[in-house]
């Protein structure tokens, strides 16, 4: 019980200092994009980046792209919208692995330090990106909250937020 509860406060220190910061910084969502993947929804580990090797590329032009096949490689169906955001900022593989890592391991697996990513996972916390930002669209509220329980994968708690902003 009390490895357990180390574990779990280890995870949640990790995930508060480190990594990427997931809301909405009171913008109008951009729309989300189809991958046409045929590829089965993946589960495994992922590669992991050398530290030392740079993962800026010369073209800017082709980050969409880029990411787009990315994420289909995987299985994903859509693009998530926070990422296509991201790469004002950030490089594509950043912006691939900083969602991967944070939204696509189970729970579990995470606490045990195990990178398994489970492309069902990801397809799911898109959906409610979907719902969410589809809300955003119409009346501007902070997202951070969502994007954190989804990370948690309490996917219960967020269903029912959105529902109630839905009705609202």
């Amino acid at each position: 019980m009390i490895d357990h509860l180390a574990k779990s406060l280890k995870l949640a220190l990790k995930e508060q200092w480190h990594g990427t910061k997931y809301g909405d910084d009171h913008r109008i969502p951009y729309g989300y994009l189809a991958t046409a993947t045929t590829v089965a929804p993946f589960r495994g580990q992922l590669p992991s980046l050398p530290p030392h090797i740079s993962v800026e590329i010369p073209f800017p032009h082709l980050y969409r792209e880029l990411l787009m096949e990315l994420f289909a490689q995987i299985g994903v169906t859509h693009l998530p919208e926070i990422c296509l955001y991201q790469l004002e900022s950030q490089a594509p593989l950043e912006v691939f692995y900083a969602f991967v890592m944070r939204f696509g391991i189970l729970v579990e697996d995470r606490r045990e330090e195990r990178r398994i990513i489970d492309a069902e996972i990801l397809n799911r916390v898109i959906g409610y990106l979907q719902r969410m930002d589809r809300l955003r669209m119409t009346r501007m509220f902070d997202s951070r909250g969502i994007y954190k329980l989804l990370a948690q994968q309490k996917f219960d708690k967020v269903e029912k937020i959105l529902t109630t902003k839905e009705q609202s």
